[in-house]
This record gives C-alpha cells, structure tokens and sequence, in this order.
C-alpha cells in the first residue's frame, strides 16, 4: 500500500460493505483522494481477494478483527 490509514470499526456498522463504506469516507475527507485499496482481517471476506464497489478488498491475516487498513495501492 503507498498510503493508508489505520481504521477501527466501532461495530455500529450493519455488515462489512457499510464498515468499509464508513473508512472509505473518513480516507477520503482526510486525505482528499479516492481509497482504491482495503486491507481486512482474514475472516472478514470469503476467500483472498475481493471488491466492494471501486474499492478492492484483500484479507490480511495480522488485522484483528473489526480493523481495517484502508489507502492507495502500489502501482503494478
């Protein structure tokens, strides 16, 4: 990831879409640009990679539960 921020879900959220979707708009009004990258814990997605709307998701198992890394990610 080139940047990202540290977010902990407080659990007021109704499913991960809506967790992700209240990270993405804290990254965004913080760093004035679009998050194209989420990092989750590993139980959070079924399986190793997925997408929510534009915003890729990929489990990560060092993530406690209900954190996420949200950000911008590396090139390729």
């Amino acid at each position: 990831m080139l940047s990202g921020v540290y977010w902990i879900d407080d659990g007021s959220a109704s499913g991960l879409e809506s967790a992700l979707a209240r990270a993405a708009a804290y990254y965004r009004s913080h760093c004035r640009r679009e998050p194209t990258l989420c990092l989750v814990p590993t139980g959070a997605i079924n399986g190793r990679r997925s997408r929510v709307g534009r915003l890729a998701v990929k489990a990560h198992a060092a993530l406690p539960p209900r954190h996420f890394w949200i950000g911008i990610e590396f090139a390729k």
